[in-house]
């Protein structure tokens, strides 16, 4: 079929809930079996794997994804050589810091000195974020029937790209990095803006 790319880096969930985030946004149909099949240009030139389709009237009608080519070209290779490709992984357990849980640890007596990041509330013993000397958190409080660690960093930026959400972290973390870089973690702790450099080793099977 021949549609319209309405947007390009679009953030697709993947089958395993994590995400991909070079996705290619179009309105041409994707049908039951397309998926796998290319995604063509006007010249026949392959710019995307197809991927999924969100629709509405549970047709064929609606919004389709591809995988970018580029995620194509840096993926592919690695499976063709090795069965698999490795996914880089910082070593942490984060939650989103958004407004709502600001004020509500500001109602807790803990003052995270940002307002926006991701807030590290675990940090894997001997992972790159443990040998970089980023913090998790330090005493643990109850909000509700929920006993949250506080006192962790804040992770506001990697490489000095702004981090907001954990979408963001996974997004940067396997399109812009490969295991064995070396990254730069901007992080607020205790009020204080620090960057701390940690090496990304291969995401854990179980993580």
């Amino acid at each position: 079929t021949m549609g319209v790319i309405s947007s390009l880096g679009r953030v697709i969930e993947s089958p395993d809930g994590r995400f991909i985030g070079e996705a290619i946004q179009t309105d041409a149909a994707v049908n039951p079996g397309n998926s796998g099949g290319p995604l063509l240009n006007l010249l026949g030139e392959v710019i995307g794997v197809n991927s999924q389709i969100i629709s509405p009237s549970q047709a064929s009608a609606g919004i389709g994804f591809a995988v970018s080519a580029g995620t194509v070209r840096r993926v592919v290779p690695a499976i063709i050589s090795d069965g698999r490709y490795p996914h880089p992984w910082l070593g942490v357990e984060v939650l989103d810091l958004s407004p709502g849980l600001v004020q509500v640890l500001s109602r807790a007596g803990v003052e995270v000195g940002a307002e926006r990041g991701v807030m590290v509330v675990e940090v894997v013993r001997g992972g790159p974020a443990a040998r970089a000397g980023i913090r998790g958190g330090q005493r643990v409080v109850s909000i509700g029937n929920v006993a949250l660690p506080v006192g962790g960093d804040i992770i506001t930026a990697l490489n000095g790209v702004p981090i907001a959400n954990l979408q963001d972290l996974n997004v940067y973390l396997e399109s812009q990095t490969r295991v064995g870089d070396t990254v730069a973690v901007t992080v607020v702790r205790d009020g204080r803006e620090m960057v701390l450099e940690a090496t990304l080793t291969e995401r854990p099977s179980q993580q």
